[in-house]
This record gives structure tokens, sequence and C-alpha cells, in this order.
């Protein structure tokens, strides 16, 4: 799963391709071996990829492969006041799912807040950044022990693992184990059954049950193997009981070990697994609080002097002045994931005065227009584009 939209694809292929053609389930194509993709819509994707060489090519279609819930970025209005004191910053998430943090800074700096409402005290005019963020979440998901069949220690070879998917972007942080013998073991993350080497840790296990610290960075993708290299003398349950798979939904199944067309229910070394969900983060959304006794516009939303609408039948944005008061604004147009279609300045001169913004060329979605002018007063507007 993404929360921006940004995916990167790297190629696992053998044999030394040296075309490649990707589509990303969203009309997309890339050539690149390795490409960066952006979505710009929720939903589940399918990848498929085919490469070539001289000697013929190849296809690997995964379906439903790539589930992208797009962060909305941060909706929320300048406030001014007159003289130093008090302001209060507001944004509107109404979601349990991620969280709004405000910074001193559009990128970096301090983080001074987390919530929907941000109280501070100004002297004078004072930009913050906010941005809607998800919550780092730790999961746990397999066996909690070894107590559901019997077993056996193993160290007859450094073959056998487990067989898992990932959904979304994790890290692995922890597992449980259950050792014969105080020893360094190697632990392994491949791309498959016998295939790259993707992660590796060196780590020195207590005799007895001990719990393993991994910090494996996974992308999504699926029938990644966790294994030990070298020295095993490690418990597993040998003699079936095993329930594959264990899901922890949209995030990660444990689907079977590598003896499964032997023993499909065996189970091999690596329990009660500590799943870590990546956290995201939106573009940053200026905020500005405004000390400013002498202008009305600074104490009036901006709202009052425009409508703005979308003319879908026209295929454009529609700003009409509601007043006669000459400015000159600056207009930005910006996409759910901050990206900024458009930024240009226009000129309002009296009531009824009308400005349009083509459309035909944007992605139907969701877009904020965020209107400014020379008086440090600005106004965000969220439209729907279909």
């Amino acid at each position: 799963m993404s929360c921006d939209g940004n995916i990167n694809f790297t190629d696992n292929s053998l044999n030394s391709p040296t075309k490649w053609l990707w589509e990303f389930g969203d009309g997309g194509t890339s050539t690149d071996k390795n490409p960066k993709h952006q979505y710009t819509k929720n939903g589940i994707y399918t990848i498929k990829l085919k490469v070539s060489n001289t000697l013929g090519e190849d296809v690997l279609i995964k379906t439903e492969a790539m589930k992208v819930n797009i962060l909305p970025i941060p909706v929320s209005q300048d406030v001014s006041r007159c003289g130093s004191g008090e302001v209060i910053l507001k944004t509107n998430n109404t979601s349990n799912d991620y969280i709004a943090q405000w910074f001193d800074s559009e990128t970096g700096g301090k983080l001074l807040a987390t919530g929907n409402t941000y109280t501070t005290t100004i002297n004078n005019n004072t930009t913050f950044f906010v941005e809607n963020s998800t919550i780092k979440k730790s999961f746990k998901v397999g066996p909690v022990d070894n107590s559901f069949s019997s077993g056996s220690n193993f160290n007859n070879n450094d073959l056998r693992g487990l067989v898992f998917d990932v959904f979304t972007f994790i890290q692995l942080k922890s597992v449980k184990v259950y050792a014969t013998g105080a020893a360094n073991r190697e632990i392994q993350l491949l791309d498959t059954i016998g295939g790259n080497v993707l992660a590796t840790k060196i780590i020195n296990i207590p005799d007895g049950e001990s719990r393993v610290n991994l910090n494996f960075d996974i992308a999504p993708g699926k029938h990644y193997y966790l294994k030990v290299k070298g020295t095993v003398n490690l418990f597993r349950n040998a003699t079936g009981g095993a329930n594959y798979p264990y899901v922890l939904n949209d995030v990660l199944s444990i689907i079977e070990s590598d003896v499964v067309t032997t023993n499909p229910r065996a189970y091999y070394f690596f329990y009660d697994w500590e799943v870590e969900l990546k956290g995201c983060s939106t573009s940053r959304l200026a905020v500005k609080a405004i000390n400013d006794c002498n202008s009305i516009d600074n104490r009036q939303g901006m709202n009052s002097f425009f409508s703005i609408n979308y003319m879908k039948d026209e295929k454009s944005i529609k700003i009409i002045a509601k007043e006669d008061n000459e400015r000159l604004l600056n207009l930005e147009l910006i996409d759910i994931v901050g990206r900024v279609h458009s930024n240009e300045s226009i000129q309002i001169n009296s009531r009824g005065s009308q400005y349009l913004i083509p459309t035909a060329n944007l992605y139907h979605g969701v877009y904020f227009m965020r209107l400014s002018d020379d008086k440090y007063k600005s106004y965000t507007h969220k439209l729907s584009i279909e």
C-alpha cells in the first residue's frame, strides 16, 4: 500500500534482459529497468512486466499487487488579529487514519504541535506549515509461540524458511525464536526462495526463547523468503499443525514454508512477527497568521469577495468577483498529493469580473485552489474535478 502514490519498481529478472515494458495498471507505462511511477487515484492495481533479450521474452503479471490510498493534503485558512496575541490555526481532518502536524518551516524544521488545532502567540506576521501524516503502527502476526504442535531443534541444513507476501511498505521489526545454544546466527531476507539477498543481519542469539530484532525495511511484493544462513540450531514445528496463511489484513501474509509439497503444515523458526507500518506525510500547506490592524481585508474572509465553481460542461474552473474592488491575485491549483498544476497571477477589476482555468488536461480527482493577494491574505477552496 502507498499513501503518497509514489512507487519505485525494481526488476529482479534473471538472464540479463535488455528491454523492459512496465504496465502499472492505471494506464501508465515505462521502458526503464527500475522505474518510479506516480499514481493519482486510490485503488488496487495489477502490475505487468515484459522483459526481453536476444533469446526471447517473458511476462510477469502480479494481480492486485499495489494498493494506493493517497493522503489528502490539509485544508486550512489564514487567520488575522489586531496586535500581538493569541491566534488559533485549524485544519479540517476528520479521519482517524492520519493526523495533522504543524511545523515552523516548509521542509524539516521543528514540530510545533499535532492535531487539528494549533494555538500560538504572534507578534508579527508569521507563516506556519501543516501536513497530514500517517501514524506508525505496530502489529503482530504468525503463531505467538511454538506450542501449537510438536517439533524439535533443526540443524540439518540452512535451506529451510518461510514464504510471505507484503502488501504495503513495512518494517519487519522482530521475530521470536527458540535456540539450542547461544551463538551468532545470520538471518536473511530473500526476494524469493533461492533468490537475491535483500537484507541480512548477524545476531548473537542466546539459548532458549528470545526476541530477535531485525528492522528489515520491505516494499510491497510477493513470495519473499526469510531464512537462516549457516548454523541454524533453531526450533521448528515439523509434524504439522501450522494453520497457513497467517494474515495481517492489507499488510502481510505468511503463506507457507519451503517444504510445502512434502510437509505443507510444517513451520520453521520464526514466531510472533512484529511488523511496523511505515508512516508517510503529504506536502506541507503554508498557513499565515497576520498581525494587521489597518486592512479590513485581513479581518474578513477572502471567500466573501469571490465565488469559485467547477464548470463540468465547460471543462473549466470559474472565478467571479462579488464586489467592486480591484485586486491582483496569485492563484495556485494543487492536487491531492501536493503537485502544483497552475501558478499564475490574475487581475480582478470589478463585480462580475470572471477568470477561467481550463481543466481538460487534469486527472479526475480532488484539487485545492489557493488565492492570495498582496495584503498577505489567502483563501483555499476544495474542488472535485470529474
